[in-house]
């Protein structure tokens, strides 16, 4: 019924679902037609569809119960939905905003024509330094804005767990703004000292958001999740400022069943780069076919 839109919750849900762990089961009805067919409003034909969908999918799989946002007079479903509109509009305006600062302050750099060279080797259209934020104090401020906006998702925790080295300053700012404790988490053991691998203090059970700057493959995120967890902490979920968008990654964080949510994320930043003028149509391009295969682009601007 509502065309480009319901796709665009289609995409977001399966998004979701998938970074969740949650099945999900959806179709989809050409409901105009059919309620001409009927000679029925849009609105009945759509709730009947609805429900007797509901009904198809409860027999199949022997289901009892289903909970729903909808009523019989869809006044309670239309409230939440207008709630839930401003509210995502809101997280869709600071995604945006947030990429934009990274790309002005040079945090994100992107170059297609001349790839940089990460310390893999792989060639990459894009270079991303987070901790240039710590060196501009309102940016800083709004970042740390969206971090405790996103980590709302995940309440209630008992403190923030910084993944060294980069996500270390966030955290502590988060902690800071929420006046919760907050540790931090080495990739691996000190060899020296007391050995730690964690520093700060907590206890058996406690719950702790993880924070990071960047998620690239996800590797370093999941083994602090290790860690914490090994060492009898629980965790809510991982937040981070920017995403490359790799299917690696968020394949690693379902696989390991570890919620996450990022500020905004490699699809954003395109759009508000061609937006604004960063780069053209041909550089667009280019860097849309990077995310979706890094070591074949990479093997391709080798020379």
């Amino acid at each position: 019924m509502r065309g480009v839109a319901s796709d665009q919750d289609e995409k977001f849900t399966a998004t979701w679902c998938l970074q969740k762990g949650i099945e999900l089961v959806h179709t989809s009805f050409d409901t105009k037609t059919i309620a001409a067919k009927q000679k029925e409003g849009l609105e009945e034909t759509a709730r009947k569809l609805r429900y007797n969908w509901f009904g198809s999918i409860c027999k199949e799989r022997k289901i009892i119960y289903v909970l729903t946002g909808h009523h019989l007079n869809d006044q309670a479903e239309l409230i939440l939905m207008n709630l839930c509109l401003l509210y995502t509009s809101y997280i869709h305006m600071i995604s945006e905003k947030i990429a934009q600062d990274l790309l002005q302050i040079k945090a994100i750099k992107l170059s297609p024509q001349k790839p940089f060279t990460w310390a893999s080797g792989l060639k990459s259209p894009i270079y991303c330094d987070n901790r240039m934020v710590l060196s501009y104090p309102t940016l800083r401020t709004e970042v740390i804005d969206a971090y405790v906006e996103c980590a709302r998702k995940y309440v209630p925790f008992d403190l923030v767990a910084g993944v060294a080295t980069a996500g270390i300053a966030h955290g502590a700012l988060i902690a800071d703004r929420l006046e919760l404790p907050m540790i931090y988490i080495r990739s691996e053991a000190k060899k020296h000292g007391m050995g730690n691998q964690i520093e700060g203090f907590f206890e058996t059970g406690q719950k702790a958001i993880i924070i990071e700057d960047l998620l690239s493959t996800g590797g370093s995120s999941i083994k602090a999740v290790e860690a914490f967890k090994e060492a009898g902490g629980v965790v809510g979920g991982v937040v981070a400022i920017f995403t490359y968008g790799f299917k690696s990654c968020t394949d690693a964080f379902s696989q390991a069943q570890i919620p996450f949510t990022t500020i905004t994320d490699y699809d954003t930043l395109l759009r508000i780069a061609l937006k604004t003028g960063y780069i053209n149509e041909a550089d667009h391009e280019l860097l849309m076919s990077w995310n979706q295969d890094p070591q074949a682009w990479s093997d391709a601007h080798a020379n």
